[in-house]
């Protein structure tokens, strides 16, 4: 993936919104699901010498979606360190340096009820052989903002950053259960939400 890869608009925009500007935090200018990543970062890992990404979110939350629409072809499916269970991982070139990025299984929460779940909380923690992850991008279903806030009140309480992308948004909005993300913003000034539309969100150009 070269770098216009990732300043192509990724066609993350919900009707009748600005989808690709985020509700708190810096507001920046960057396209598509650039505002997914932080612009700049000084801590390194011993392990791969490349900052970590990782994507946690509720089951069938587009989360995946998203991941692919980053990585695309140079994603890898691996098992979780110590398990049978897979993840898809790779290598994302932005901002003038390589990150590693990792999309984990879909969890409610970190109190893991699952082997999956397990392994989803261990990357978002930094246990059994994970790095500590130097970004939590929370994927959060706008349609079930209950389930979705308290996994997110779980991640932010690790005390890592967290970016907060808010999907399903157009069934939320039909269903006239729309996430105020304006009232969310007001209430957690540190994060940034970024409005997506998982389902418009197409791998990026080559």
């Amino acid at each position: 993936m070269n770098e216009h890869a990732m300043t192509t608009d990724a066609h993350a925009e919900h009707q009748g919104c600005d989808d690709d500007e985020p509700h708190a935090g810096g507001h920046h200018h960057r396209r598509g699901l650039m505002v997914l990543l932080p612009a700049s970062h000084h801590h390194h890992h011993e392990d791969s010498g490349y900052p970590r990404i990782v994507f946690v979110g509720n089951p069938n939350v587009g989360k995946s979606t998203l991941f692919n629409a980053l990585l695309g072809a140079n994603a890898t499916v691996m098992n979780a360190p110590g398990t049978t269970v897979l993840i898809e991982a790779g290598h994302l070139h932005h901002d003038g340096r390589m990150w590693d990025v990792v999309d984990t299984p879909g969890t409610a929460s970190l109190d893991a009820l699952s082997p999956d779940e397990q392994v989803a909380g261990e990357a978002a923690m930094g246990r059994a052989g994970n790095p500590l992850p130097d970004v939590i991008v929370d994927v959060f279903d706008a349609t079930s903002p209950s389930k979705s806030l308290y996994l997110l009140s779980q991640l932010l309480d690790l005390g890592r950053p967290v970016v907060v992308a808010v999907t399903m948004l157009d069934l939320a909005e039909r269903d006239h259960a729309a996430v105020d993300l304006d009232r969310l913003a007001e209430v957690l000034p540190h994060l940034s939400f970024v409005r997506v539309d998982a389902a418009r969100v197409r791998a990026p150009m080559r």
